[in-house]
C-alpha cells in the first residue's frame, strides 16, 4: 500500500512545493473554463494542502483520498483553522467512490492519474469522475506525459530532510517499463533518531505516463471533451521536455 508509512513524512518532503502557485494556476483554469463554480471534489488530496488554499479562495471542497493515513493528518490539520467549514476530507477510492452531491469542478493534482496503471482502473476512475460532476462540470488533473518521460529519462533521486529529531534520507530508484508504459519508482527511506539509531522502510510506487491521443479517446468514451493541454503551471504547449502535462476537460 502506497502512502503508509510515507504519509507521516509526507509534508517534511514536500515543503518546499510551490502549493500557492499551483493553486493559483488551477483557480486560473477554473475562471476560464468553468465561470462561477463554488464547489470542487478532489480525488487524491494527500494532506490536504491544495484544499486548503483553494478554501481560501472561496471554494467549497470534498477531499478524498484512498490512504487513511493522509486523510487524518489532512482532517486534523484544517480543523484546527478557519476553513474547518469549507473542507471536508473522506477515505475513498477514485475508481469507485460515490458523492452524495455534485459538483462543478473535480481535480486530480500531483499525478493521481498516474497511479491508475491500467485502462480498466483509468476508466473506472473516469466515470467516478464523470459521475460527481454537473453537466458541463470540468475535470482538470496533471499527469506524467509520456513523450517527456522517454526523452528525458527517469533517474534516481536522493532527498533528506529532518522531523521530530529525526533525521531521513529517501532515495527514489526509478524502473521503467516500456512495454507497460510505467515508471516502477522503489522509495527507500532511512531514519536516523535522536540516539543515532536507524530503521528503514521500502514503498513502490508504479507511474503510468501516458499520451495525448490515448488520454483524449478515453475521456471521450468516459463522457467527457478534451478542452485543453498545457505544460502545468507555465500553461506552455506540451512537448517532449513536459515532464508534468495539465489537462482539462468537460464533461458532456
Amino acid at each position: 500500500m502506497v502512502f503508509n508509512q510515507y504519509a507521516e513524512l509526507y509534508n517534511a518532503f514536500y515543503e518546499d512545493k510551490n502549493y500557492q502557485s499551483e493553486v493559483d494556476f488551477v483557480h486560473m483554469l477554473i475562471k476560464r473554463y468553468c465561470p462561477g463554480a463554488s464547489k470542487i471534489v478532489e480525488f487524491g488530496c494527500g494532506t490536504g494542502k491544495h484544499a486548503e488554499l483553494l478554501a481560501h479562495k472561496g471554494y467549497s471542497i470534498l477531499g478524498i483520498d484512498q490512504s487513511k493515513e493522509m486523510v487524518a493528518i489532512a482532517n486534523e490539520k484544517i480543523g484546527n483553522t478557519s476553513m474547518k467549514n469549507k473542507v471536508m476530507f473522506n477515505h475513498g477510492d477514485i475508481r469507485n467512490f460515490n458523492c452524495d452531491q455534485k459538483y462543478e469542478v473535480a481535480l486530480s493534482l500531483f499525478h493521481v492519474i498516474s497511479y491508475l496503471n491500467t485502462n480498466e482502473d483509468l476508466l473506472n476512475a473516469l466515470y467516478t469522475i464523470n459521475n460527481s460532476l454537473v453537466d458541463g462540470g470540468v475535470f482538470i488533473f496533471d499527469c506524467w506525459y509520456g513523450p517527456a518521460v522517454l526523452s528525458i529519462q527517469p533517474e534516481t533521486r536522493v532527498k533528506r530532510v529532518s522531523i521530530n529529531n529525526k533525521k531521513i534520507l529517501r532515495v527514489a530508484e526509478p524502473k521503467l517499463l516500456t512495454r507497460e508504459n510505467v515508471v516502477e519508482v522503489n522509495y527507500e527511506f532511512i531514519i536516523e533518531d535522536s540516539e543515532h539509531l536507524y530503521s528503514s522502510f521500502n514503498e513502490v510506487h508504479t507511474m503510468r505516463y501516458m499520451f495525448f491521443n490515448e488520454l483524449e479517446f478515453y475521456l471521450k468514451i468516459s463522457g467527457f471533451k478534451l478542452l485543453h493541454s498545457c505544460e502545468f503551471i507555465t500553461n506552455n504547449e506540451l512537448s517532449s521536455d513536459t515532464w508534468n502535462s495539465c489537462f482539462v476537460a468537460i464533461k458532456g
